[in-house]
């Protein structure tokens, strides 16, 4: 099962005060007064379903922030992350919202953000957000919880453990950040509202589900803060004030029933999101998004007759049309179902980082994506053995060893190559998730080149150089250690 969370309070540190008995998976603070009052306001001005009304479908821009240790170890699998945005879009449809990625997904090294407390996480996402988009970290430990939407960083934690391909955590935590409460608001933590506040199970005269509960007329009262299975079978039989039993709507996403019970948002729920998002967050309807772009299938270019050498390790392949970035990831040939090293890159080329063994069968898997299509089946498994000999390179890249010294690297290295032809280069330093770092251009005469490069910032490590550009490609191991 997963657990939600949610944060609503006026600030993060508001919030921090409050949650010292909040423990594992539990739930944070409600919604304020002051957001709910205007929830009631919006229905009952009749509004609702008008917003929810439209012919078109609203792009949303999301930036994907990965958090893995200092080390870059331990992040959530790029694998699993297009079906979880693939599963996303399919259960906002109705909304008529499609969530797009906003190039790149960034990749954050800090242990203290991979299990933070509220105020560090607070400070990840005043530090690192992206303005005019929707942000979304993907954490191990977002402070013992199971996600949650701060207002006051306006920004999106997620669990990785909450993050599974259907889970609904996601989904229930961005109808958070779009304006909803939840339905059973009021009773959070275990706690008891106001008899004027208490939604009644009745309909008709002396109803109030427009001033009491989550302010819907369409979800039925719910007084379940804790998880639950449904059907709703009274295991916990609660009545209203006026004797009447509950029954809670576990399809609602904006409930605590199982994932698997989750299939929609309310009518008056969609209309209140979008009227949030035209309202509160319109600056997210004036991005562009890339069009969506059908892709063709890429064709291996290295490996060369399913061999990778010594002298040649890394794979590339040609460039589709209307893919602006491909997933790429290596797995052996006896166990496809764990992999070996993935990465995300713009480039047509992977570097291997991963120990290789001699005569041993591996299969490398590319997917072309565009932002506005992760959920394309249009990729290639490409089967290829290693050997320690020395390959025929293509002749455009020769045998070329690149010099770093110092090595390990205290801050700065020189870079020296024996011999280049002029042309335009990229210094390109990767970690051992294959993660592209940091790259540098090189304007290069011609003959020897000679560069430094600044490792100052980066956390002791192993770490592989590539120096590629006009068809040579070349790759040196470095070490930091500070």
């Amino acid at each position: 099962m997963q657990k939600m969370f949610l944060i609503t309070a006026l600030s993060l540190f508001s919030y921090a005060s409050n949650a010292q008995s909040l423990a594992g998976d539990g739930c944070g603070t409600v919604t304020t007064q002051e957001e709910m009052q205007a929830i009631y306001d919006f229905v009952q001005s009749n509004n609702a379903v008008k917003h929810k009304t439209t012919t078109t479908v609203d792009s949303i821009p999301l930036t994907i922030h990965i958090v893995s240790k200092d080390d870059g170890t331990g992040g959530y699998p790029l694998q699993n992350l297009f079906p979880l945005i693939c599963n996303l879009n399919t259960r906002y449809a109705p909304v008529s919202m499609y969530f797009y990625i906003a190039w790149p997904i960034r990749f954050i090294s800090n242990s203290s953000y991979y299990q933070h407390d509220f105020s560090t996480g607070y400070q990840m996402m005043q530090s690192n957000n992206v303005g005019q988009t929707t942000n979304v970290y993907l954490v191990e430990d977002p402070a013992g919880t199971c996600g949650y939407f701060s207002p006051g960083a306006d920004g999106v934690a997620i669990g990785k453990k909450c993050a599974a391909v259907n889970s609904t955590t996601l989904v229930h935590e961005l109808g958070h950040y779009f304006g909803l409460p939840h339905t059973f608001y009021g009773w959070e933590n275990g706690n008891t509202p106001t008899m004027s506040k208490q939604e009644l199970v009745r309909r008709g005269v002396g109803a109030n589900c427009t001033t009491a509960g989550d302010g819907f007329c369409d979800t039925d009262a719910d007084y379940l803060y804790n998880r639950w299975s449904c059907p709703y079978n009274g295991f916990n039989v609660l009545l209203d004030q006026t004797g009447d039993t509950l029954k809670p709507d576990p399809t609602l996403y904006m409930s605590y029933s199982d994932d698997a019970c989750m299939t929609r948002f309310s009518t008056l729920q969609i209309g209140a999101m979008r009227n949030n998002l035209y309202n509160k967050r319109n600056y997210l309807r004036t991005k562009t998004a890339t069009p969506y772009a059908a892709m063709s299938v890429p064709t291996v270019i290295n490996p060369v007759n399913n061999m990778i050498y010594s002298n040649t390790k890394w794979i590339s392949w040609n460039n589709v049309p209307g893919a602006e970035y491909y997933y790429v990831k290596i797995t052996s040939a006896a166990l496809p179902t764990v992999i070996r090293q993935e990465a995300l890159t713009n480039n047509t080329y992977m570097n291997i980082t991963m120990p290789l063994s001699a005569g041993a069968n591996y299969l490398v898997t590319i997917v072309p994506l565009n932002g506005k299509n992760v959920c394309g089946t249009n990729t290639i498994g490409y089967p290829f053995s290693y050997s320690t000999a020395l390959g025929v390179e293509d002749a455009t890249a020769k045998d070329n060893k690149i010099l770093v010294q110092p090595n390990p690297i205290i801050n700065q290295a020189s870079i020296s190559i024996t011999t280049l032809k002029k042309g335009n280069y990229s210094l390109q330093v990767y970690n051992m998730a294959g993660q592209l770092m940091q790259q540098q251009p090189e304007h290069h005469q011609g003959g020897s080149l000679n560069s430094t490069i600044n490792m100052a910032s980066f956390p002791n490590g192993v770490y592989t150089l590539a120096i590629v550009g006009e068809g040579f490609k070349a790759v040196e191991k470095m070490i930091v250690q500070h």
